[in-house]
Order: C-alpha cells, then sequence, then structure tokens
C-alpha cells in the first residue's frame, strides 16, 4: 500500500534523470506561456477606445490584404502526439507480450518511455501459483531495474532469496509472507549501495530458527530503519543485529518464540518496540536506567508476555508516551510510571488493573478485551491477510 501510494499518480513521480527532464519540459512550458500572457497583459493594458480602433483597422487591412490558404501549422504538433503515443503504446506491448510468469507477479505497473524491460512498481512472486517452492535466480530478470520499488514474496516452502535481490536500485521495501527459509546468504544480501532508498523489511509467517545472513551483512541500506517480524519460530535474536540494524527506529517480533530478553535491540536507537505475544518472563533491571538504552519511546508494547514485574529503578530522562501490558501478570505498578508514562498505559486483562490505586491513575486503562492475534498486535494482520491470499 505504501509502494503504491507513492506511485500512483506516474506523471509526477519519475524513474531517472531522464525520466525527470521529459516529465518537467510540458509543466515549465506551461508555466512560461502563463507568464508571458501575464507580461503582455501588465505592458500593454487593453482599454475600450484602443479595442475599436483596433477592430476597426484589422477590418480594414484584412479586405484589403490578399487572400491566401492557411498553412497547415499543426503538423508538427501531429508528429509530437504520434511519438508520444508511440511511446506508450511500445511501453504497454512490454507487459503485454511478456512471458506469463513475469506478467503474473506484476501488481502495479509503470509505463517509462524508455524501459526496456517490463516496469512494475510492486511485484509479488507466489510461488504457490508459479507451481515452484522457491523463485529461481532468473525469476526477476524480465523486470525493470529502475522501476521496481517493492518485491513480496510469499506461499514458498524451501524459499532461496535469488542473488539479483541487489539488482534494483529504487526498492524502497522487501516482504516475506509464508515461507521457510532455506537460504538467504551474503550473495543476496540487502546492502547500502545497492539499496540506497530501501526503508522497511517485513517477514510474516516466516519459518526460521535464526535471522539470514542477508539481514545481518554490513553495511545494510542507511534508510532501513522498520524491521517487522511476526509470527515466527525465532527463538533468539543474534548480537550481530547491533551492529547491522545501526539505523533501526521501528521493530515489531511479535507472535513469536522469544523467552530472553531481546536486549540487542535495545542497544539500537530505537523509538517504537514491539514484543507483543512472546514468552518473556523477566525484563532487565536497569532497562529504563542505564544509559546505554533508548531514552524516549513513542511506544514500548510488552502485552501478552508472562512478566510479573516491570523494573524498579528509571532515569529522570526517560519518557515513553505509550505503555502497552494487557494480558501481563504484573501487579503494581513501578512509581516512575506516573511521572514518566506521557499518553497511555494499556493494561487490560492484567492483574495490576485489580489495583485501586492503578484505576485512579488517568493515564491507566483497564480495558477488557477478547485475546485475538489478528488483532493484539501493532502489526495489521487483520488487515494485510485477506491480501496474501494462495
Amino acid at each position: 500500500m505504501y509502494t503504491r501510494l507513492i506511485y500512483e499518480n506516474q506523471s509526477i513521480f519519475a524513474l531517472s534523470i531522464r525520466d525527470s527532464l521529459l516529465k518537467v519540459i510540458p509543466h515549465g512550458s506551461l508555466l512560461l506561456g502563463l507568464a508571458s500572457i501575464s507580461f503582455i497583459l501588465e505592458k500593454n493594458p487593453v482599454n475600450g477606445s484602443s479595442v475599436k480602433k483596433n477592430v476597426s483597422t484589422a477590418i480594414k487591412v484584412s479586405s484589403a490584404a490578399p487572400q491566401h490558404p492557411p498553412e497547415f501549422s499543426g503538423l508538427g504538433r501531429l508528429q509530437d502526439i504520434a511519438v508520444v503515443l508511440a511511446l506508450h503504446i511500445r511501453a504497454d506491448m512490454l507487459l503485454a507480450n511478456a512471458n506469463s510468469c513475469t506478467a503474473q507477479m506484476c501488481e502495479q505497473s509503470v509505463r517509462p518511455w524508455f524501459a526496456q524491460n517490463v516496469s512494475c512498481s510492486v511485484v509479488k512472486f507466489n510461488c504457490y501459483r508459479q507451481g515452484v517452492a522457491s523463485p529461481a535466480e532468473d525469476a526477476l530478470g524480465g523486470l525493470e531495474r529502475n522501476a521496481l520499488a517493492s518485491i513480496i514474496f510469499e506461499h514458498c516452502s524451501e524459499f532461496r532469496m535469488p542473488s539479483s535481490i541487489r539488482e534494483f536500485p529504487n526498492l524502497l521495501g522487501l516482504e516475506l509472507w509464508n515461507v521457510t527459509i532455506v537460504n538467504w546468504g551474503i550473495e543476496a544480501a540487502l546492502n547500502a549501495n545497492l539499496h540506497p532508498k530501501m526503508g522497511f523489511l517485513v517477514m510474516v509467517r516466516v519459518n526460521m530458527t535464526e535471522l539470514p545472513e542477508g539481514v545481518l551483512t554490513t553495511p545494510l541500506p542507511y534508510h532501513l530503519t522498520d524491521f517487522e517480524i511476526v509470527l515466527s519460530n525465532l527463538s533468539r535474536i543474534p548480537d550481530a543485529v547491533s551492529e547491522a540494524w545501526i539505523n533501526a527506529e521501528t521493530l515489531y517480533f511479535e507472535h513469536a518464540s522469544l523467552e530472553t530478553f531481546p536486549t540487542t535491540l535495545f542497544c539500537l536507537p530505537v523509538v517504537e518496540v514491539s514484543l507483543v505475544n512472546n514468552n518473556l518472563k523477566t525484563l532487565p533491571d536497569d532497562l529504563f536506567s542505564s544509559d546505554i538504552y533508548p531514552s524516549f519511546y513513542t511506544t514500548l508494547a510488552l502485552s501478552y508476555n508472562p512478566l510479573p514485574v516491570l523494573p524498579e529503578a528509571a532515569k529522570e530522562s526517560l519518557i515513553i508516551l505509550e505503555l502497552w501490558l494487557p494480558y501481563t501478570t504484573i501487579t503494581t505498578l513501578p512509581s516512575w510510571t506516573v511521572t514518566i508514562v506521557g499518553d497511555l498505559i494499556e493494561a487490560g486483562n492484567s492483574p495490576v488493573c485489580e489495583d485501586d490505586t492503578t484505576q485512579l491513575l488517568d493515564i491507566v486503562e483497564c480495558s477488557s478485551t477478547e485475546w485475538n492475534p489478528l488483532e493484539n498486535g501493532f502489526y495489521p494482520l487483520s488487515f494485510v491477510e485477506p491480501t496474501r491470499q494462495l
């Protein structure tokens, strides 16, 4: 959806410097034309008497002048229209004549004039529909390299990331959905130089016991700030994350099997963290007091974990706008929550809501909601799931 929003108006967004110039020329011509008209009107103001005089003179001159057949001045304009039409037809034919596999996975087509391959801004490679267990090395070979902005690999039983993923410089994001990762090595790793615009990585319903090398090999894209891993069997976060995901700001590890608190993640410059529905039983005592951990969170979600207590100490500089604690086993809130949490403490269906003191706090919400894994996380599973069917 994010990619489609960006490329919705194809007359504005360009794919290259040349494409930008071609799109700017007609708009610039209109602007110069309007400016010229404005200049003429200001320099030669029109009044009633001059209009009558000019019209009268024009009639006399016209009647006296010899009549010549008008020249066909629109020939050049027709030629321009024909050229533009031919370029658009050529772009349409690229997609129409593409092999069935390439045409099937193109979700959002674009039509840059001088493209040599099929131009798609959004590609969805469905292994089930393609009749394969994993995309082949040349699966993305028929796509225009500068056009592709988002790739979705889904329903792959033996997924191997093709190395051609490194050939798309305008890639904004990558998503894996319902795949079992067999190999995603260095040869197909995300890279800051090869993917300078990439901003998000989403992995949902992914079978992996550890994070693949392809997302841990430095340097990762500088703008890659959003990491979302949902419904996986991942049980631990490697220390290499602290060196690879150095620009991470948003981290979702939801509906997973984490049993040990992922301290490594909190050594990153994160501001929005969701660890909803894991198996975390304890938090580090210095999580909120040590300067090695973040001092500002827009959201910190610890819901659906068997956490009995929060750390007692917190530094004065700490700010948490929203703290989510539903379905934990926390019985009391430490004193620092009154001054440090700014907007909301959601604690519904946790023992802490039985404490009268807690209920008196204005920022505490004790809403009673039933557990629904499709709706009780920060990743919008219920919204995305219908678009990822077999």
